[in-house]
């Protein structure tokens, strides 16, 4: 299937304007082929049929039953929908940002980062539709704190798929999922500026050496092996979707010259920046 349409560039203003906007009969994505980078909060629960995509370059698929969470500043790229695809969608815009960070789902924010799908049962499915069905019956309407409803429905949504989650990740520390919600915050808004440690050490006012043993028990990898994580994958989108040349690839990814450029991205992946742009034509 294939489409020009951009289901959340196309409602940009009335996404804003609600705050929290739910989509039913959604039957494909935005256009096919090409990286989007998200500023919202996505979630996606899938009804039929089944979609290929990838976030932040790493394949996946969505079936019926599933529950997908997108977080902002995120790289979202639809490859194909079953002829049969329909889901629904709850879209939060930038606006309630900050509010997002207060509910369940934000501190859950490192699972969904390597497992964007999460598979309902039956009995689950149900009870996560009927909630969506809540948000936009009252996202519609206009009784007063609509917003300040809407944003507790959301609260409620994430901790019922909370529940669903593998246990070890509701027995994982607070203040671990902080540090590392707020690294990761700045990560995404500061990758093109600093690539160190200590940066993001300073940011959380913790020494590099105590600030990447927090990083680490918390996740399991280390603070460097994330910063790369988001710099690669820019990297790629850069590499894949444009015809940008190296040296303004590497200037704008924030690295002083073409050979640092070229050094580090061949040290994570394996490959120089030109042997994996010659790689995607094959």
């Amino acid at each position: 299937m294939a489409s020009k349409r951009n289901l959340f560039t196309s409602h940009a203003e009335m996404i804003e304007k609600n705050g929290i906007t739910v989509f039913n009969d959604v039957i494909d994505m935005p256009v096919y082929g090409e990286p989007y980078l998200s500023p919202l909060l996505i979630i996606c629960l899938g009804r039929r049929g089944s979609i290929q995509t990838e976030y932040d370059m790493n394949r996946f698929s969505m079936g019926q039953h599933d529950i997908s969470v997108f977080f902002p500043n995120h790289i979202i790229t639809a490859n194909q929908t079953s002829e049969d695809y329909l889901a629904s969608m709850i879209v939060v815009s930038q606006r309630l940002t900050e509010e997002i960070k207060k509910t369940s789902i934000y501190q859950q924010h490192q699972f969904y980062l390597k497992n964007p799908v999460l598979h309902l049962d039956q009995e689950s499915f149900e009870a996560v539709e009927h909630v969506f069905s809540l948000i936009k019956t009252i996202s519609e309407s206009d009784i007063p704190e609509r917003e300040t409803c809407c944003m507790s429905l959301l609260n409620i949504l994430t901790k019922m798929t909370d529940s669903y989650l593998p246990e070890k990740e509701n027995n994982r520390t607070k203040p671990g999922k902080r540090y590392f919600n707020a690294f990761y915050e700045a990560l995404n808004k500061y990758y093109d500026q600093s690539h160190d440690v200590s940066f993001y050490a300073d940011l959380a006012h913790l020494s590099p050496k105590y600030f990447g043993s927090i990083i680490t028990h918390e996740t399991g990898i280390n603070a460097s092996k994330w910063i790369a994580e988001v710099i690669v994958v820019r990297a790629k989108m850069l590499l894949r979707y444009n015809n940008l040349n190296m040296t303004d690839i590497s200037e704008q990814l924030g690295f002083p010259d073409l050979p640092s450029f070229s050094r580090y991205f061949k040290n994570n992946t394996g490959q120089s920046p030109m042997e994996y742009r010659k790689s995607l034509v094959h």
